[in-house]
C-alpha cells in the first residue's frame, strides 16, 4: 500500500528550528531511504551556532558602529559644531577688532564666546577619541570589507586623519592668553598682535571631518543626485561669500596705521598750539610704541600732520596729493568709513554687511561702489573676483546640468509628447482624436516609469531583489483572497510576472487573466469597480463553461495588473503547497458557480415545461443536452455535462474525474442564453 507523503510548512515561530530539522532530517538520510550525508546532529549545530555568535561579539568589543544610533545623533551634533567652525570662527577673527588684554589678569576675557570656543573645541577633541574606535572599510583592491582590528584601526587613523584632526584643537586662544603683549614694541605691534589671531583659522581644518561624516550617510539620503548637487553649491556659495567677507576684514586689520612718535608728537604740538580742529588718537602717558592707542584709522589731522613729516619742505599741491597718497593707502574700511558711507571698524556686524555686499559684486566678476585703493587691496579684490568667478560658473553649470538631466523619466515623457505631437501633426489626425491621444498618453506617465524600473530590479542580487519586489507588490497581491495565503517564495514569482496596462475610456478590458484594478474607475456585470477591486480570479478553474468570460469596461482611464493562467502554473510547478492552495481555490469556485448555473437552469426548467404554450416548444428541446428523460433533473449530471467528465471523488482538494468522461454538448455561454430566452417566453407569457 503507498504512502501519502506530506509537506509540513513552518510558521514564522518555528521557522529556524524547523529549518534546522529539515537539515538533519536530510543528513540521517529521512524521509527518502537515502544514506546519511554525514552533516553533525543538531546539538552540535547549535554549538557551533553559539560559538560564531560569540567569535562576532568579541571582534565588536569595544567598538563603534558607524551606522549605529549613537553615531548618528554624534554626527549630527558634529556637524553643528562644524557650522559654528565655519561661520562664527572667521567672523570672531577677522571682524571682532577689539583684542582682549588676555595677559592682564584684570581684564574680563572669560566671555561667553570663550566658553563656547572651548566647548566646541572639546566636542571635536572626543570626535578624535571616537575615530580609534571606528571600524573603517579597506579599499575595493584589498578586499573592501570592514576593519576592525583595534591595532590596523589606530594605524590606519594615525597614518590619515590624526595629524590634522589634532592641528585643528590646539588652543590657540590660551597660548595667546599667555602672550605678554605689553613686552612687544614698534609701530607694527597691532598688526603683530592680530597676525598671531590669524592662528585660530587653523580651526577650519575641522571642516574636512565633514566628508567623513557624509560618508557615513550615503547610504540613508535618498535625493538624487543632481538635488545633492543643488544644496551642495548653496552651501558652498553661501560659505564663500562670507570667507570673502570676512578675507576683506582681515585684510583691513593687517594694514596698521602709520603711526609713530614723531606723529604723536607732532599732534601734540598742533592740539597745543590751539588748531581747534585738530585731534588724533593720543598715547596715554609714554610715548612709546608700545602704548600708542588701538584706533586702526588716522584722524584728519592725523593725516595732515604726517603728510608734513614726510614732505617737511614741500608746496602746498605736493602736501595735499601726499595727504591724498596717505588717505588712500589706509584700509578700505578707514576710508570709507571717514567718508560716512560705512560704521567705524568697532561695529563689526555693519561692517560683516557692507564686506557680504562686495564679495557678492566679486561672486559675479565685477566691483561695486567698495573700491580698492592701494597695492594690497587689489591683489585681495583681484584674488577675490577670480575665485567668486570660477566658483558661480560652476555653480551655473550644475544648475544648467540638473536642468537638463535632473528627472530621466520626465525627460523621457517629454520627448515621447513631442514625437506623438509631430506624429498627429504628420498624420493629420482629427482634433477629437488627437485629445484622446494625447490624453491616454499624460495618463500613462506613471505606468511607464514604472515599467522602466523593470531593468533597474535585475541589478541587485536575488535576495534583495525578493525583497524589493514583495515590497511593491505584496498589496496587490493581498487583493487576491487565495493569493494572500502562498509561500513567499511564490509571491515573489508571481509579482514578478504581474504585467501592467493601461485602457483609455470606453475600452473593453478582457476577463481571461486575473486582472486588479490599480487606477480609475471600471464597469463589470452592472457593478461599478473601484480600486482595488478585481476580476478574473476564476481563471483557477479550468472549466470554462464556470468562467464569467464578460469583458469590464473603462469608465475613465484604467491601469490593471494581470497574471495569466500560464505564469501561475510556471510558478506553482516549484511551490507544491501553494499549488495545493490553488487547487483547494479552483474547487471553491467551481462548485459555487456550478450550483449557481444548476439552481437557475433546474428553476427555469420546470417553469417552461408547466406552461403548454405552443411557442415554446423549441425550448423544451433544451432538455435534451442534458441527456433528456428525467436524470436531466439531477445536478450531478448537469455538473458532469459542464466540466465536462463524471464527478467521481475529492481528494486533498483535486477533483477527480473518470477517464473518457461524456464531452460536454453545452457550454456555460450556450447555457445563459437559454435561460435568458427562457425568462423572456415566460414573462410575455405572464402579461
Amino acid at each position: 500500500m503507498a504512502t501519502r507523503a506530506v509537506r509540513v510548512v513552518p510558521t514564522d515561530d518555528s521557522a529556524d528550528n524547523g529549518a534546522l530539522d529539515s537539515i538533519m532530517e536530510a543528513a540521517n538520510g529521512g524521509g527518502g531511504g537515502g544514506e546519511a550525508i554525514g552533516l553533525p546532529d543538531k546539538l552540535t549545530m547549535q554549538g557551533d551556532v553559539e560559538r560564531l555568535n560569540n567569535r562576532l561579539r568579541r571582534m565588536n568589543a569595544g567598538l563603534l558602529n558607524p551606522r549605529g544610533k549613537i553615531m548618528q545623533y554624534w554626527d549630527f551634533f558634529t556637524l553643528s559644531a562644524l557650522f559654528y567652525t565655519a561661520t562664527v570662527t572667521p567672523y570672531e577673527v577677522c571682524m571682532m577688532w577689539a583684542e582682549p588684554k588676555f595677559y592682564n589678569p584684570t581684564s574680563t576675557w572669560l566671555t561667553p564666546l570663550f566658553i563656547v570656543n572651548w566647548f566646541v573645541n572639546v566636542v571635536f577633541m572626543v570626535d578624535i577619541c571616537f575615530n580609534f574606535f571606528l571600524p573603517y572599510r579597506e579599499p575595493i583592491a584589498k578586499g573592501g570589507g570592514m576593519v576592525k582590528n583595534h591595532r590596523l584601526i589606530a594605524k590606519n587613523y594615525l597614518y590619515s586623519w590624526f595629524p590634522l584632526d589634532i592641528i585643528s584643537v590646539v588652543p590657540v586662544d590660551n597660548i595667546m592668553m599667555a602672550i605678554d603683549t605689553t613686552q612687544i614694541k614698534g609701530a607694527s605691534m597691532l598688526a603683530a598682535i592680530r597676525l598671531l589671531r590669524l592662528l585660530r583659522l587653523i580651526k577650519l581644518a575641522r571642516i574636512l571631518r565633514a566628508s567623513r561624516i557624509f560618508s557615513r550617510w550615503e547610504n540613508s539620503i535618498s535625493l538624487s543626485y543632481a538635488k545633492q548637487d543643488l544644496i551642495r553649491w548653496t552651501i558652498i556659495i553661501m560659505i564663500l561669500l562670507h570667507w570673502l567677507a570676512c578675507i576683506l576684514g582681515i585684510l583691513a586689520q593687517l594694514m596698521a596705521p602709520p603711526r609713530t612718535d614723531a606723529l604723536a608728537e607732532a599732534v601734540q604740538t598742533a592740539i597745543a598750539a590751539g588748531d581747534p580742529q585738530c585731534y588724533g588718537c593720543m598715547p596715554d602717558g609714554d610715548l612709546s610704541p608700545g602704548n600708542l592707542c588701538a584706533s586702526p584709522c588716522l584722524t584728519p589731522c592725523e593725516v595732515a600732520q604726517l603728510a608734513r613729516l614726510r614732505q617737511p619742505n614741500a608746496y602746498d599741491n605736493e602736501i595735499a596729493t601726499e595727504e591724498s597718497r596717505i588717505y588712500l593707502g589706509q584700509s578700505w574700511v578707514c576710508r570709507y568709513a571717514n567718508d560716512g558711507a560705512i560704521a567705524p571698524p568697532v561695529w563689526h556686524a555693519e561692517v560683516w554687511i557692507a564686506a557680504m555686499y562686495v564679495a557678492l559684486i566679486q561672486l559675479g566678476g565685477g566691483v561695486g561702489s567698495i573700491v580698492p585703493m592701494n597695492w594690497l587691496e587689489y591683489i585681495v579684490f583681484s584674488f577675490g573676483i577670480i575665485l567668486g568667478s570660477v566658483t558661480w560658473a560652476m555653480v551655473v553649470g550644475t544648475i544648467c546640468a540638473t536642468m537638463a538631466t535632473g528627472d530621466p523619466k520626465a525627460n523621457e515623457f517629454k520627448a515621447g509628447m513631442d514625437a506623438l505631437n509631430y506624429f498627429l501633426e504628420d498624420m493629420q489626425m482629427p482634433a477629437a482624436l488627437r485629445v484622446r491621444a494625447r490624453e491616454y498618453f499624460r495618463n500613462k506617465r506613471d505606468l511607464l516609469k514604472t515599467a522602466s524600473y523593470n531593468d533597474l530590479l535585475h541589478e541587485f542580487s536575488p535576495d534583495l531583489q525578493a525583497d524589493i519586489v514583495l515590497h511593491m507588490s505584496a498589496k496587490t497581491l493581498d487583493i487576491v483572497w487565495y493569493l494572500s495565503s502562498l509561500e513567499q517564495g511564490a509571491r515573489v514569482e508571481l509579482a514578478m510576472r504581474l504585467e501592467r496596462a493601461g485602457y483609455a475610456p470606453r475600452e473593453k478590458i478582457s476577463s481571461v487573466k486575473l486582472t486588479i484594478l490599480m487606477r480609475g474607475v471600471a464597469a463589470k456585470a452592472g457593478n461599478i469597480l473601484t480600486p482595488p477591486a478585481h476580476w478574473g480570479d476564476d481563471m483557477v478553474v479550468s472549466s470554462v463553461s464556470l468562467r464569467d468570460m464578460r469583458h469590464a469596461s473603462a469608465l475613465t482611464y484604467v491601469e490593471v495588473a494581470t497574471l495569466s493562467r500560464d505564469d501561475l502554473d510556471d510558478v506553482l510547478a516549484n511551490f507544491p503547497a501553494s499549488a495545493a492552495i490553488i487547487r483547494q481555490a479552483a474547487m471553491r469556485v467551481a462548485m459555487k458557480r456550478a450550483v449557481v448555473i444548476i439552481s437557475e437552469f433546474v428553476r427555469s426548467r420546470r417553469e417552461l415545461q408547466a406552461n403548454s404554450d405552443p411557442r415554446l416548444k423549441q425550448q423544451r428541446q433544451l432538455q435534451n443536452a442534458f441527456g433528456g428523460g428525467d436524470s436531466s433533473d439531477d445536478p450531478a449530471m448537469i455538473l458532469r455535462v459542464l466540466t465536462g467528465g463524471n464527478l467521481k471523488d475529492i481528494v486533498d482538494g483535486q477533483l477527480v474525474e473518470e477517464v473518457g468522461g461524456v464531452a460536454p454538448t453545452a457550454t456555460m455561454a450556450t447555457l445563459a442564453k437559454d435561460i435568458r430566452e427562457i425568462k423572456e417566453q415566460l414573462a410575455k407569457l405572464v402579461k
